[in-house]
């Protein structure tokens, strides 16, 4: 069994699907079908481990680049260049930006790897206008995205011949972010952040939780990320007293995160995202209160879920 497969088995298991996985092989690359049957296992608490698993579901698509760098390691600054000037150049012509994704988990202190440098806007053709004005030029989405409408057609990427750092702007609301003019350099609250992708996870289709799987398990892995931090109050993320920052609605989700037993399915799995789906909109509708999970009392999983519309 491929380390690929290894990898998944971390992420994703108590499943048996048919899934079309891309990898590499030699100098080219060979598209394979494996029937991954996912048995149970004992989730492994180390960065380094969801480090692998958004690796390896990365490079089947063979997206991992040669310009890698971790943003909170001074030995590496983006071949010279500013990373973050994008922002102060937009603020400049008053276009408010956000970092997101692994770049904002990295100025948190996580030691996740990045590679383009995703923003948040409330406009991506405003804020792109300002950066063709000045120098940069639109490309191409990266084609392992091509099956995420979020990377391939909503967001719109950049470059620019003086710097290494490929941008790509996103539409704020499209990832359940309130667009805020006080947060202090285009760096979000960890708990905000956290919030947004909760909420971001939980409205991923039941369709696409099976046709995009690789991306549903990139953006838990990057949910995942966030509980072996920190806030800028020093306060762990991976408590049940955290869930207070956190709306209700994504509370049952951090409380089934936090939850420590060596039989409990990752919250990843088909059967958890669908209960969470459920959960959340019966918090929203005040028909369930979420609590701490309590040791041999685990939530039943609630298999059947109409889909919102």
């Amino acid at each position: 069994m491929s380390s690929l497969i290894n990898f998944l088995v971390f992420a994703y298991h108590s499943v048996s699907k048919t899934k079309k996985l891309t990898m590499a092989n030699g100098a080219g690359l060979m598209t394979r079908y494996y029937d991954i049957t996912i048995s149970r296992y004992r989730e492994v608490n180390s960065v380094s481990t969801m480090e692998k698993i958004k690796l390896a579901l990365l490079r089947c698509n063979n997206f991992v680049k040669t310009h890698t760098f971790w943003p909170g390691n001074s030995d590496q600054n983006d071949y010279g260049d500013d990373r973050y000037a994008v922002c102060k150049l937009l603020a400049s012509k008053n276009i408010t930006s956000v970092i997101w994704l692994e770049d904002l988990l990295a100025l948190h202190g996580s030691k996740t790897a990045v590679w383009d440098l995703h923003l948040l806007v409330e406009d991506t053709s405003a804020a792109a206008k300002i950066l063709l004005d000045n120098g940069y030029k639109e490309t191409a989405p990266d084609s392992s995205f091509e099956d995420d409408p979020e990377f391939s057609e909503r967001a719109i990427r950049l470059t620019h011949n003086r710097s290494s750092t490929i941008v790509m702007l996103h539409v704020a609301k499209e990832w359940y972010y309130q667009m805020d003019d006080n947060v202090q350099d285009f760096l979000p609250p960890l708990s905000s952040f956290l919030d947004s992708m909760i909420e971001f996870w939980i409205n991923i289709s039941a369709q696409d939780y099976d046709d995009r799987l690789r991306f549903a398990l990139y953006i838990g892995c990057l949910i995942g990320y966030c509980y072996y931090l920190q806030d800028s109050d020093g306060q762990l993320v991976k408590t049940h007293a955290y869930a207070k920052n956190l709306k209700p609605e994504h509370r049952e989700v951090h409380y089934d995160i936090t939850f420590e037993s060596p039989n409990k399915k990752s919250f990843t799995a088909t059967n958890r995202h669908t209960y969470h789906v459920r959960r959340s909109r019966e918090i929203r509708e005040g028909a369930f209160v979420p609590e701490p999970y309590e040791e041999g009392v685990f939530r039943t999983n609630l298999t059947t879920v109409s889909e919102q519309e």
